[in-house]
Parts: C-alpha cells; structure tokens; sequence
C-alpha cells in the first residue's frame, strides 16, 4: 500500500508537500469531532460554523504560515494585506459543515496556492475516507483513495443527452433544476463539499456540475480550480469568463460552471439563448 505522503509528481516543491501534510492534519483533527458525534454549532451570516472548522484552521495556519506566504481563509480575517503578494494561500478548512453536522461524510478540507491570480496548486481532502485530491500546474492531478494513486482524467463526454451532472446537496435550487432540464441532463447525482463534486469530474465520474448562485467565494472554488484545469477540464463563471484569485471582493457573483471541457460552449449556448 502506498502511503498517503508519498506523492506521485516528478518534482515535489516544499509548498506542495507542506499543504498536503497541514489538509491530512486537519482532517485528521475533524474527525476528533465527527467520530465524538460534535454537533453544536453557531451561526454566522447565515451559516453554521462549528468547532471543527475553528480548529481545523489552526492547525492549518500553524503549518502553512511557516513558509511566510499569506493565508486568506473562511475562519480567519482578512485585512486586505495578501493584495501585495504575489503568492497567497486559499483556504477552506471545513467545506461541507452542513454535511459535517449532518454525518453524510461528504465534507472536505481545501488548500489552494494562488500565483498571479491564479491557482497553481489544489488540494481537497476528505478525511472519512482518506481520499486525497492532489494538483500541481503542469505537473497534472491525482487522487489517492483505496491505498494508492491514481492520475485524474476528465471523460470525452461530448453530448447533453449523455451527460452526468453532479450538482450540490444542500443547496439545490429550482431554477437549477430547471435548467438541467432544459438542458435535457437526466442523470444526475447531489454530493456535498463542491471540491467533492469537482474531483468527481475530474476523475471522469461526472461530467457537468453548475450553480447560478452568487454566495460563491474564492476558498470554495480555488483548489477545484487546479484539480479540473490539469485533469483536463475547465472551470469559469456561468457566462463563461475566467475566475480569478486574490482579487479585492472574495465573492464569485457570477455563479460557477465546471465542465470536461467538451461540455462547457454548448452549456453556454444554452445559458446564452434563455
């Protein structure tokens, strides 16, 4: 059995291995919580916050500041000053928390590095089964699940009438379903943490996933961001125009369309024909 640290890219920066270990660390701390059946919560803005996720960001941030490069996250605030740098960490350390409350084991921790607006390396961890989601930019992507690695694909998908959507869990709404059926998509599958669905498309298991909503932020996109862009897929806002990164507003207001690629003008056809 391969171990989880030893990682399947031909030239291995300390950044890359560093965030790998602090996501494993933090989704090792989540579980502290999740197996304890840790359930109160508080609400901030709408959303739950839990314990796990406070803690998950401190283990977080005590390894990746190590390498002097700022850190914007979810649980932490943010005082503009990761403007000035050209590298900057994109953290989520609890994607999912209405999964993680709910035990449906489809939450996951989330590590970006966003070089010149741009993510250069994903990582998206789900700790329940120790499925790691790896990416480098050139380097490809890969996931480690069932005790080894696996190089990440996205599948030649080139139809709407053949085409897996995975779309969100909890926050599914009308006009999406909708619009999966006027794009005439009948296999359709709803999972939690969106670098999970993400990592679905990546893997060649789904090939469509989209959201018209506008409640979308950096933290909740940037490790997908790399994961699909080197499995060889695309990922842009719902018009179609790129996403980018350790900008001055965190929000994404434009929604977020992740496709094989093959998928991604026809949906927009249709987008742009409603």
């Amino acid at each position: 059995m391969t171990d989880i640290f030893h990682l399947p890219f031909d030239q291995i920066s300390l950044e890359v291995s560093v965030a790998v270990k602090a996501a494993v660390s933090a989704g090792d701390e989540v579980l502290k919580y999740y197996q304890n059946d840790y359930s109160d919560n508080i609400k901030q803005k709408g959303e739950p916050v839990t314990k796990a996720d406070i803690e998950s960001n401190k283990v977080i941030l005590s390894q990746l500041l190590e390498l002097n490069i700022p850190v914007v996250s979810e649980e932490s605030s943010d005082d503009g000053s990761r403007l000035e740098s050209e590298k900057v960490w994109i953290v989520d350390p609890l994607d999912g928390t209405r999964d993680f409350i709910q035990k449906t084991d489809e939450f996951s921790v989330m590590i970006a590095l966003v070089k010149k607006n741009i993510p250069v390396i994903g990582i998206v961890y789900q700790p329940v089964f120790k499925r790691l989601y790896v990416s480098c930019k050139n380097l490809g992507a890969y996931v480690f699940e069932e005790g080894e690695w696996k190089r990440l694909r996205v599948s030649h998908t080139a139809t709407l009438d053949k085409a897996r959507a995975v779309m969100s869990k909890m926050h599914l709404e009308k006009k999406e379903k909708d619009f999966l059926k006027k794009l005439g998509i009948n296999s359709v599958v709803q999972k939690g943490s969106t670098g999970l669905k993400i990592g679905e498309i990546a893997k060649g298991s789904a090939d469509i996933y989209f959201t018209f909503t506008d409640k979308m932020k950096q933290w909740d996109t940037a490790a997908g961001f790399s994961i699909i862009t080197e499995a060889g897929g695309k990922i842009t806002n719902i018009y179609g125009s790129s996403l980018k990164y350790n900008t001055v507003r965190l929000h994404h207001d434009n929604g977020m369309l992740v496709t094989n690629g093959f998928l991604h003008s026809i949906f927009l056809k249709v987008k742009n024909n409603t």
